[in-house]
C-alpha cells in the first residue's frame, strides 16, 4: 500500500507527480509507465509534467483490459534524477508505417468494413512489400492482422475463437476486399470479430515496425517513433526521442507488438509474452540506459 495523504487543496497535476515519486520510490514497479496513454495531444499546463507520469484524467481506462500487468522482462534499474527516469532499455526499432486511427462503434458503425479498409491500405504498404521475404509473421499475415486488432483479447470459448479468427483471415487472404455478401456461413462471423476488434483496438492505430512486426500503438504516436523494452516492465513502450539531447525520450504508451512466435493454436503471440516471445534477443541490440523525461 502506498502511503500517502490526501491533500485536497493540492492541484490535481501535483498529485499526480507525488503519487507517481512515491510509488516508485515504494515499490520499484516500473509497471507504473504502462498507464501512460497519449491518446490525445497534452493540455499546455499537462506538458509541463515529466512523460513517464500517467495523467489518469486521460481515459486510462483503456489500459485495464490491454496492457494488465504479468511477466516483467529482466529486473528493473531505474534512478530518478529530480523528474527524469533512467531506465535500462534496448531500443527495439522505429515505427515505419501507421494507419489511420481504428474509430469506435460510435463513430463508424461498419466495423467489418473498416477492418477490411485498414487490411487493404496495408496491403499496399510499401514498407511492408520492401518487408516481404523476411517478414517475420510471413505465413500468417492475416492472422496477425487480426490479432492485433482484436489485441490478443478473445470472446468465449477460446477453441472457437480461434477457429473463427482463422475463417476471417482466410477471407481476407480470398476475397482481398471484396467480400462475398453472405460472409457468415463460409467465413464464421467476422461482421462479430470486427465489431469486438475495433471495440477493443479504438482510438488506436495499427502499426508496423521497421523490422517487419505488426503492432497497435497509441492514437498520437507518429512515424519514427521507436518502440522500447525497459528492463522491469511487462510490455514494450512506444517513445519519441528529444530533439538536441541524447539518449532521453519521452514516452508516447506502451505497445502491443507481435512475436514472430506463434501459441499452441497456431496464432502469433505478443512481444514478451514468455521468453519465446523475447525476439530482440537474437538481433544483437545493445542495452543502454536512457533517460524518460
Amino acid at each position: 500500500m502506498v502511503a500517502m495523504q490526501p491533500n485536497y487543496e493540492a492541484h490535481y497535476l501535483d498529485i499526480y507527480q507525488d503519487f507517481a515519486v512515491t510509488y516508485l520510490k515504494l515499490t520499484s514497479d516500473l509497471d507504473i509507465l504502462l498507464y501512460v496513454e497519449t491518446n490525445v495531444v497534452p493540455s499546455l499546463s499537462d506538458s509541463q509534467l515529466a512523460s513517464w507520469i500517467p495523467r489518469w484524467n486521460h481515459g486510462n481506462d483503456i489500459n485495464s483490459h490491454l496492457f494488465i500487468t504479468g511477466r516483467k522482462v529482466g529486473t528493473a534499474h531505474f534512478v530518478l534524477d529530480g523528474l527524469s527516469l533512467r531506465v535500462q532499455a534496448v531500443i527495439l526499432s522505429s515505427v515505419e508505417y501507421i494507419s489511420e486511427r481504428i474509430k469506435p462503434i460510435e463513430e463508424e458503425p461498419d466495423a467489418f468494413g473498416q477492418v477490411l479498409d485498414l487490411w487493404e491500405q496495408l496491403q499496399v504498404s510499401q514498407k511492408l512489400i520492401e518487408n516481404w521475404d523476411a517478414h517475420p509473421h510471413q505465413g500468417h499475415l492475416s492472422l496477425a492482422f487480426l490479432q492485433v486488432i482484436n489485441c490478443g483479447i478473445y470472446d468465449g470459448s477460446i477453441e472457437e475463437w480461434v477457429e473463427s479468427l482463422k475463417e476471417f483471415a482466410q477471407l481476407l487472404q480470398d476475397t482481398q476486399s471484396q467480400p462475398p455478401s453472405d460472409t457468415s456461413s463460409v467465413y464464421g462471423n467476422p461482421r462479430k470479430l470486427s465489431r469486438f476488434g475495433t471495440s477493443i483496438s479504438k482510438s488506436r492505430r495499427f502499426i508496423l515496425l521497421g523490422r517487419g512486426n505488426f503492432g497497435l500503438a497509441p492514437n498520437t504516436t507518429q512515424l519514427g517513433d521507436v518502440c522500447a523494452i525497459v528492463y522491469g516492465t511487462s510490455w514494450p513502450l512506444f517513445l519519441r526521442k528529444v530533439v538536441g539531447r541524447k539518449h532521453q525520450y519521452k514516452i508516447i504508451g506502451p505497445a502491443y507488438i507481435l512475436s514472430r512466435s506463434v501459441d499452441e493454436y497456431g496464432v502469433p503471440d505478443r512481444l514478451c509474452y514468455n521468453e519465446m516471445c523475447e525476439d530482440w534477443r537474437d538481433w544483437d541490440l545493445p542495452n543502454q540506459e536512457i533517460t524518460l523525461c
